[in-house]
Order: C-alpha cells, then structure tokens, then sequence
C-alpha cells in the first residue's frame, strides 16, 4: 500500500539544499538545547548551595538561624468568601493554578463551594499528594479544596526564598521523611509539617538569595523561550520545504 503513495520529489540539487537548511536549524536547537541543560544543572547547584547556606553572597555574614516551620508559618483557614473566586489546584510545575489552566478535568461540587478555604496572592499550599509537589506557592487569589492547607507566614520572609526552597532536593529529602502513605498516594499534615527546621538567614539575605536566583531563573527561561521558537520554526519549515510549498534556489 505503501508504494501506492506519491512523495514529492525534487531535483537533488534541491534535496541537498533543503538538507543544509534543515541542519542549519537541527544545529542551533542542539546548541541551545546543551545551554538550557547546562543552565537547569547551575540553576539547580545553585539554589542548593544559596538556600542552605553552603554559599554566601557577598556582604553577608554569621550562621543561619534554624526555625521550627510554625514559628514562620501558620495553618491559615478563610472561608470567609461567597463561592465566586475561582478554583485552584496545585500543580508540581506552576504552582497553585486557576483549575481551568490544569489540562485534567477535575469535577467538583459546586454547591459545597462554601466549604473552600480562600486563598491570597503569596500563600503557600500544602500539596495533597507528595508526588504533586509538596507545598506550592499560589500567584493567584481563589479557593482550595478544604482538603488542602493554606499557609500563611506570621514573620516578615521573603516568600521568593521559600518559593524556591521548598523545591531543592534538601527540603524534599526532609520531607520525606514526615511524609506518611494514604491510599495510592501520600499526604503531608501541618502537624508534621510543622515540627520541620528551616534555614532561616536575616530578610535582607534572603532577599538577596531571592533576587540572585530569580535572575538565573529569568535567564534560562529565555533560552527555553528560544528553544521552543527554533523548535517551531524548524517545524514550519519541514511543512513548507518538504512539501514544494517553498521552493528554494539551488544556483
């Protein structure tokens, strides 16, 4: 049946042509796919040795503090609300998200929308599952499932430093161990949660962590930005080349 099916053929010429294009493109994704790794593993090295205090910027000196996680953050529950913000779940990769963003149909009661907890821009989120992500920061205000625990910080913090924290192998290593098995998942209560220590340098490191690691942050994105438009554009041109839409010169 195979056989039965015209393919375009264009002169050699041509062929090669398109070949030495099609490589041009290859070329520049492989390169700056290697950079978006080499930024990931940095970033990553980073933010481990900057959160737990292995490495100091400059200016800063003396030993971190180590807080019990209650003496920064409370269980925090405001149902104070109609039912009309929006829900969000929390996701490994975004954060807390508008469930219309989550590419899972998840069904929820809307008449027990009363029950939610409301959430503010800059709560964390304890994650029902583990595996979901652990404890997320929500950029968005809305309502959780009350199964979920919002948290809210009763000191001054800088929610960037524990935003990106609360990621590092360091804290989800320690996590696990608090962590305990329900059903086909794991779930992680406040009560454990908050007998954790966390690293606790003065605000204006944490600050300057924050801001050091945003930057790193920012600048793998755009090359992830870069990566995803050659990607495209490679994808584009196969459409067109390899099928005689564009013809391209050979002399």
């Amino acid at each position: 049946i195979c056989t039965r099916i015209p393919l375009p053929l264009p002169p050699l010429p041509e062929q090669q042509k398109i070949a030495a294009i099609l490589t041009t493109w290859d070329e520049a994704i492989e390169k700056t796919q290697k950079l978006v790794d080499q930024l990931k593993q940095r970033n990553k090295g980073l933010a481990q040795q900057l959160l737990t205090g292995k490495k100091r910027l400059k200016g800063f000196r003396g030993e971190w503090e180590e807080l019990r996680a209650d003496h920064i953050f409370k269980n925090h529950t405001d149902k104070s609300h109609d039912g009309k913000l929006e829900v969000l779940s929390a996701t490994q990769e975004q954060g807390v998200i508008p469930r219309s963003m989550v590419n899972i149909d998840i069904k929820y009661d809307e008449g027990s929308l009363d029950t939610y907890k409301k959430v503010e821009k800059g709560d964390f989120v304890i994650s029902l599952r583990s595996f979901q992500g652990g404890i997320e920061y929500s950029d968005y205000e809305g309502l959780v499932s009350p199964a979920y625990t919002v948290l809210k910080e009763v000191i001054a913090i800088s929610k960037l430093f524990f935003r990106v924290y609360f990621k590092t192998e360091t804290f989800i290593n320690r996590l696990n161990t608090i962590i305990y098995g329900i059903r086909d998942g794991k779930q992680i209560g406040y009560k454990d949660f908050a007998t954790l220590k966390l690293p606790f340098p003065s605000v204006q490191e944490q600050h300057a962590i924050a801001l050091v690691l945003d930057q790193a942050g920012r600048e793998l994105k755009l090359h992830e930005q870069k990566l995803a438009t050659l990607q495209q554009q490679k994808k584009g041109l196969m459409q067109k080349l390899l099928t005689g839409e564009i013809r391209v010169k050979t002399e």
